[in-house]
């Protein structure tokens, strides 16, 4: 008897010659066994399904994908018709054979929730794989991609079941050598009579298996598959478009410190005990650029707590800015764009209102007892330098830049080295 199923496979309905339970066939020509899901027995499709071999107290493995369930994977329809389960070094692992009239066979395995989508391909390594010579991460080439060396096993079979296009049984071992080049996977596997190559492709498990209608035993992916690509579109997106702004921001810093680092107009010493005794506190300041920025940069060792100074820049009409510890009182003709202060090194960014001649003036503030081995010619350095071109929006420019720059990169890295903790260098 034969009906049509969806997806135009055809299906031949049998009786086990073992137990006489109904099975089905799905699959085309090439298929070699028939495994009784029932009792176990493994039949000859060659030779009147006669009993080659039997699967005694097998236990089925746990996979949400079962024989006969119909779905597609890269716009391909495929009917599952075989499963077998593999152990290797304490894993467990369930390929799943795929039968398409159109495209012939494949495999998909699924481990702790995991889809590759695997084909048999005749793309060669451009060197003979052999884990004795080469180390954990060695590359190597095949069929146009670079692919690095993960992981070598001997896996066994534990569990067989529906139609296969060879005789499995029970026990039988194969060696297996494992390369990545994520999303796709390059494999090698040997048995006593040949060598076979595979080229698997990682899936999205929640996409396939709805496809398949798969309901039941469906689990989160766990860890990180070898073939795993890392998922961050945001940050990919981020890293592109970091990248002109982060030159942008480190050619201009460079190119302002390199060529407008601005003119230096006036550069003194003043005694702090001439300041405290009245001595001496106004210093002449010419400025001919007022729409140009003007650094006023005032250092001093003094220990603290010695003594305070209110600093004061005016002009001979009376027009006044407080650069001292308060900035109460700022006039609006004079606007500072930044201010920084720590252990009397101050740093002024401001404009003048006209071009003239502006004097710098000290007022004694707070004094207090000075330290011992205070000097009595403790001295104040005073640096104006016309022309400056601020570089705070360009280093923060940077700063952003190069976080979006590198976030990237840095989730890459973390997601690798979890990825390459599961490979086996030995």
């Amino acid at each position: 008897m034969s009906v049509q199923a969806p997806h135009k496979t055809t299906i031949r309905s049998i009786k086990c010659t073992s137990c006489g339970a109904p099975l089905a066939l799905r699959a085309g020509h090439k298929i070699r066994t028939l495994t009784c899901q029932y009792c176990g027995a493994v039949m000859d499709t060659r030779d009147e399904f006669a009993v080659l071999d039997k699967f005694i107290n097998q236990e089925k493995p746990i996979t949400p994908l079962d024989i006969g369930m119909q779905g597609e994977i890269k716009g391909i329809e495929f009917t599952i018709v075989g499963i077998i389960a593999s152990t290797a070094e304490g894993s467990t692992w369930v390929d799943h054979l795929l039968y398409s009239p159109t495209h012939g066979y494949a495999w998909l395995s699924y481990q702790q929730g995991h889809l590759v989508f695997e084909r048999r391909v005749r793309d060669l390594p451009d060197n003979n794989l052999n884990y004795q010579k080469h180390r954990l991460g060695s590359r190597f080439y095949a069929g146009g991609r670079a692919y690095k060396l993960f992981d070598h096993y001997t896996s066994t079979i534990s569990y067989v079941a529906g139609e296969l296009t060879w005789i499995a049984k029970r026990g039988d071992t194969s060696s297996v050598i494992e390369a990545i080049k994520p999303p796709y996977q390059y494999s090698q596997e040997q048995t006593e009579g040949e060598t076979e190559y595979y080229l698997g492709e990682y899936q999205n498990a929640e996409e396939v298996l709805n496809s398949f209608g798969a309901i039941e035993h469906r689990h989160p992916p766990q860890g990180i598959h070898p073939a795993q690509p890392m998922k961050k579109p945001f940050l990919k997106a981020l890293h592109k478009a970091a990248k002109p702004f982060a030159i942008i921001a480190l050619l201009a810093f460079l190119l302002i410190n390199i060529f407008f680092d601005g003119n230096t107009m006036s550069s003194f010493y003043v005694l702090a005990s001439d300041v405290q005794t009245g001595k001496q506190t106004r210093y002449p300041i010419k400025i001919d650029k007022p729409k140009a920025i003007i650094q006023l940069k005032i250092q001093s060792r003094m220990p603290q707590p010695y003594v305070q100074f209110d600093t004061i820049l005016g002009s001979d009409n009376n027009t006044y800015i407080d650069i001292g510890k308060n900035l109460s009182g700022l006039p609006k003709t004079m606007k500072i764009n930044s201010w920084v202060e720590a252990n009397y090194n101050m740093t002024s960014l401001f404009k003048a209102p006209k071009a003239g001649t502006y004097y710098l003036e000290f007022r004694p503030g707070r004094v207090a007892a000075a330290p011992s081995n205070t000097s009595e010619k403790t001295r104040i350095t005073v640096q104006v330098t016309q022309g400056i071109y601020t570089r705070k929006y360009f280093i923060w420019l940077l700063i952003f830049s190069l976080t979006g720059l590198l976030l990237y990169p840095v989730f890459r890295m973390l997601y690798e080295n979890k990825r390459w903790k599961g490979a086996h260098g030995d």
